[in-house]
């Protein structure tokens, strides 16, 4: 199966949709991994990787679901209650 060409104007499009992905899951990550840094459960070192490893898992289950990042542009639709609830078990692995 070959991938689809996508003209310039799409392929920018697509940039900023996966940046704002990233941007999105990582903002959550943060918020969620935090505690556990403060209350020193985990030292930084270990919350960058948490960070870095959920952030790459969410990103990736979510490339394969939607190629183009389309869900992205609705932040309220994307960051669901069932989704935030998924992403805070990885972070918490």
């Amino acid at each position: 199966m070959a991938e689809e060409m996508l003209s310039p104007s799409e392929d920018l499009a697509m940039a900023e949709r996966l940046k704002k992905l990233k941007a999105l899951v990582v903002e959550f990550v943060k918020r969620i991994a935090s505690p556990y840094l403060k209350s020193s459960k985990i030292d930084k070192e270990q919350f960058k990787d948490i960070a870095r490893r959920a952030t790459d898992k969410v990103v990736d289950g979510q490339l394969r679901a939607d190629p183009k990042c389309m869900a992205v542009k609705d932040k309220e639709h994307f960051m669901s209650e069932a989704r935030q609830k998924k992403m805070k078990s990885v972070v918490e692995k």
